[in-house]
């Protein structure tokens, strides 16, 4: 039971150690998805480009945002159980 974490863990883990990665995959992602729903539309070549960067800008500032929430819940995790250790 304790060699198997729970998905919650694990990817908390994975997002503390990993952060600028997780950005980075975040970004890559949408800037991929974005461009290839953008190139569906009938809008000017240059739209789409613009349409595209400020779509995945903000998937990164959520992305900075979830991290920094996953770093909260894991310094609140932690200072709980340091709390409950001390009795």
């Amino acid at each position: 039971m304790a060699a198997e974490q729970s998905t919650v863990a694990a990817v908390t883990d994975f997002v503390l150690n990993n952060k600028l990665k997780t950005v980075l995959y975040t970004w890559g992602a949408g800037i991929t998805t974005c461009f290839a729903y953008q190139w569906t539309r009938p809008i000017p070549t240059s739209l789409k480009i613009i349409h595209t960067r400020v779509y995945a800008q903000a998937l990164t500032l959520a992305a900075l945002g979830a991290v920094a929430g996953v770093e909260m819940y894991a310094a609140s995790t932690q200072g709980a159980k340091e709390k409950d250790d001390s009795y």
